[in-house]
This record gives C-alpha cells, sequence and structure tokens, in this order.
C-alpha cells in the first residue's frame, strides 16, 4: 500500500494541539485569586472591550437608504475617530428600529457607533442641524 507523505504533518498536529489545550486551560482555569490582587491607580478597561465609549464625538453622514426589515441603514460618511474608520458608504445594523423612525434616505446626520461583535453598530442617530 502506497503511504502519503505530508511534510511537517507531525510538526502541525503537534501545534494545533498545544493551541487547543492552552484554549481550553485559560477557559477553565480558576481566576478567582486576582480578586485579591491590589488593584491601585490600575486603569481598568470598559466590561465589553471591543465597545467603544459613547461619549466619543459624533461623526458626519448622509443616509442613502433605510432598510427597517433588516433593521440596517446604508451611510456615506466621513472619516470615524473610533474605532478608526476612513470615509466610505456602508450598510450598518442599528441598535434599534426606533432610532430610524423619523429618518430618510438624503437626511444629513449625525452619528455614533460601537464595535459589537465584529460589527459597527449604530447606537446614536440624529438630524444634523
Amino acid at each position: 500500500m502506497n503511504r502519503i507523505h505530508i511534510p511537517h504533518s507531525r510538526s502541525v498536529a503537534l501545534a494545533l494541539g498545544a493551541f487547543f489545550v492552552g484554549a481550553v486551560f485559560a477557559q477553565t482555569h480558576d481566576h478567582s485569586a486576582m480578586g485579591s490582587m491590589p488593584m491601585g491607580n490600575m486603569q481598568m478597561a470598559a466590561a465589553n472591550s471591543n465597545a467603544m465609549p459613547m461619549a466619543n464625538a459624533m461623526a458626519d453622514g448622509e443616509i442613502k437608504k433605510i432598510d427597517l426589515k433588516a433593521n440596517t441603514v446604508l451611510l456615506k460618511h466621513g472619516p470615524i475617530k473610533n474605532p478608526e474608520m476612513p470615509a466610505m458608504t456602508m450598510s450598518y445594523p442599528v441598535k434599534s428600529p426606533a432610532l430610524l423612525s423619523k429618518l430618510k434616505a438624503g437626511d444629513k446626520v449625525k452619528f455614533s457607533a460601537e464595535m459589537r461583535g465584529d460589527a459597527l453598530v449604530i447606537m446614536a442617530i440624529e438630524l444634523a442641524k
């Protein structure tokens, strides 16, 4: 019988095994002792480290399309400071359908957004003055 030789297959298998063992250990390890650690003047991250603070400056944009069924808004926007994003036109999910109730395509708006998982979600949006 012919054997198929895959170069470095043993190395790859060992590396993957080590990775998964480390991941399982990190999830099952008891971190309760950290509560007694002196935190002093340590700056703590928000509970959701992917979330940006609502105090961030609002970005400028123009609504191109609203999809109430998908709860999304297509925005042509200028640069966003946090997370850093260049000007572009893109569809974004919206935190609540109520945010879109008084808006329509063509409206100039100011908005703020947060990273929620892998998506940038519009958290606040209002007509620009």
